[in-house]
């Protein structure tokens, strides 16, 4: 089990043991927001600096600007089928790991904002990004599927991304938590339909607080092995 405590760096739980990262094992920053482990088992630590890390063979590596990757917060971590690993930073946009470097991709392929709060592989591969200002994308080739308040969305920031067990879209957002019905999804893609129709829950259907928390620390919730989604919200856990 690994997790972050504010100012104190990264910390793993493992056979009854808690072991620490900080600053004296190379921690560019104690500030960790976002951690994700690959699928060769290495754990990528994101901080407020931009630095990046590569925890593997207990080895700590360190990306940043010599590598490609320029100041700013780096929120979240996402792998696809094929292995490539995408970043994204909530002031440069969405990146690319190539060749031991980072790669901006966002804005070369269009993506009109560089506030990324949250990335998330579905079930068909299919990278979604979320934004603090524009709502979803999700990337297509070499562009992008855009959804967005006029699509229905109740608010532009995505604080989270989760799939259920039918393949649809769950959102949480500053104004309640919306599920995007995968047939309404690929609809509005292919210009069929005007709006997503999402199920949005609020106050009335048991959360505290309609605004999810996460955008910016990731990960911020989860599906668990029965298939239930798990959000985190200003006032908890939903």
């Amino acid at each position: 089990l690994w997790f972050s405590v504010p100012g104190a760096g990264v910390y793993a739980w493992r056979e009854g043991q808690l072991q620490h990262f900080g600053e004296r094992d190379g921690l560019s920053s104690l500030a960790v927001v976002s951690i994700f482990e690959d699928r060769d088992g290495a754990i990528w630590m994101g901080t407020d600096t931009a630095l990046t890390h590569r925890l593997r063979d207990d080895r700590l590596e360190t990306f940043g600007p010599q590598d490609g990757l320029p100041p700013g917060r780096v929120v979240s971590f996402a792998q696809d089928a094929a292995g490539r690993l995408w970043l994204g930073s909530n002031a440069n946009g969405l990146f690319l790991f190539e060749d031991g470097r980072f790669r901006n991709v966002g804005a070369d392929e269009g993506l009109p904002t560089t506030l990324i709060s949250s990335l998330f592989i579905d079930s068909r591969g299919a990278l979604w990004i979320g934004t603090a200002n524009r709502g979803l994308f999700r990337r297509r080739g070499d562009g992008y599927d855009h959804f967005g308040v006029r699509h229905g969305l109740p608010d532009p920031v995505i604080a989270l991304m989760l799939e259920d067990l039918d393949a649809n879209l769950w959102v949480a957002t500053s104004h309640g938590i919306s599920r995007l019905a995968r047939n309404r999804v690929e609809g509005v893609a292919r210009g069929d339909l005007a709006t997503l129709e999402p199920l949005v829950l609020g106050k009335a259907d048991g959360l505290w607080s309609i605004e999810g928390s996460g955008g910016g620390f990731d990960p911020s919730g989860l599906r668990d092995r029965q298939g239930r989604l798990w959000f985190s919200t200003l006032d908890g856990i939903a």
